[in-house]
């Protein structure tokens, strides 16, 4: 079976789930018992091993040109998860510590025979129900501070038919996202900038305290102003919307 083929076969569980069109928790009781794990984790916000394999696998595989997904942690009402959370798999073998970057990104996770074997929880330091895993598309980043509006436009473009594509029949359901999100290495009160020079109105905008930045951005926009930003970002991302 081709890469194609397993996405499109995959997609109306785990991607649908992931997107946003089906409810997919840390916490919900979809896979196969996992091992008991002690102390608190039946408070905090879990999910098997199993799972995360199956999503994680195949959201790595989604790929184009230089697009691609990657899977991430995000809180309850689509917002990005804060900045301590951890996930860490609870292995009979000892615990494993899963890192996530601060825009709730999952770039490391263990892909394991064994593991899945032993279908471990997951466990979170939130609370129970209070996470969802999701997917974000990250799209190339202009190489230099000067560059023209349309990158983020055909970025965004791009990004909207690479989540549709992997959704194979159920795209028709999935809404298209207008932000893209610019991750800075700058963080605190070092704030960095997007100017975008629309035609008698320059627009200015700072990252938050973690160097995030949104855009909404307009597809059908008549100009295509220059962009500066005061510091290549270190990511640009497309996160579907819900």
């Amino acid at each position: 079976m081709s890469h194609a083929e397993r996405l499109n076969s995959f997609a109306p569980i785990t991607i649908a789930g992931l997107i946003g069109l089906s409810g997919f928790a840390f916490g919900d009781s979809t896979i196969l018992p996992p091992v008991s794990v002690e102390d608190d984790a039946a408070k905090m916000a879990t999910q098997s091993y199993k799972f995360c394999w199956s999503a994680m696998r195949e959201v790595n595989g989604m790929r184009e040109d230089r697009f691609f997904a990657e899977p991430i942690v995000e809180s309850k009402g689509h917002k990005l998860a804060p900045a301590d959370t951890t996930l860490t798999i609870q292995s009979q073998n000892g615990p494993i510590n899963v890192p996530v970057s601060r825009d709730g990104a999952v770039e490391d996770f263990p892909i394991s025979a064994e593991l899945l074997a032993e279908n471990p929880l997951v466990v979170s330091n939130k609370p129970k129900g209070s996470l969802d895993l999701a997917l974000q598309i990250r799209i190339p980043v202009p190489n230099q501070k000067r560059f023209r509006y349309s990158e983020l436009v055909a970025g965004l473009k791009e990004a909207n038919h690479l989540s549709r594509k992997a959704l194979g029949i159920l795209a028709i359901l999935a809404p298209r996202t207008k932000d893209l999100t610019l991750v800075f290495a700058s963080t605190g009160s070092d704030r960095p900038e997007v100017t975008v020079f629309w035609n008698g109105s320059p627009e200015t905008k700072f990252a938050d305290d973690d160097g995030m930045l949104t855009l909404r951005v307009n597809e059908s926009a008549k100009e295509n102003p220059e962009v500066l930003v005061s510091e290549i970002p270190e990511k640009i991302l497309a996160v579907p919307q819900r």
